[in-house]
């Protein structure tokens, strides 16, 4: 299972997966996350045209699936960013799960959650995939190193 480091590393050498779900409290660190996937997304041509953002309250999964089967305008990828997966019916949830299982691989396919059920499919297939991002709370030696950092920049 790749962290939030791992996955702002691999956006900052522009080199992303077909599909992220970050899951976790700690939103600092989640956000982070997302704009360094962005701004990956926006280095690889046409800045703006190729990132769509839906929020998933009452969010019908098949309008989210159809943006992110569509092929980037003058670029090589692009972005489809579902907020709050979590506040998805469960049947919405089970219908994108199915779309871990073909992804676009033209489209950075990233959806945040504060919690997901372990027990249901999409948190199953996201984990199966390795596509399932803790965001956990820092600890300690993670915690300490995350203030020296801050204090640095």
């Amino acid at each position: 299972m790749p962290s939030l480091n791992d996955v702002t590393k691999r956006a900052s050498k522009g080199s992303l997966d077909a599909v992220y779900v970050l899951v976790g409290t700690e939103r600092l660190l989640i956000e982070r996350t997302v704009d360094a996937v962005r701004k990956a997304v926006d280095s690889m041509g046409a800045p703006g045209f190729n990132i769509e953002v839906f929020d998933g309250k009452g969010l019908d999964a098949a309008r989210v699936i159809a943006a992110a089967r569509t092929l980037p305008m003058m670029a090589d990828t692009r972005l489809v960013l579902l907020r709050h997966v979590d506040a998805m019916t469960p049947t919405e949830q089970t219908n994108l799960a199915a779309y871990l299982d073909d992804p676009n691989e033209s489209t950075c396919f990233l959806m945040t959650a504060t919690k997901l059920d372990g027990r249901a499919k999409l948190a199953k297939a996201a984990k199966k995939k390795g596509y399932l991002v803790d965001a956990k709370p820092l600890r300690g030696a993670g915690l300490r190193e995350f203030i020296r950092a801050e204090a640095k920049a």
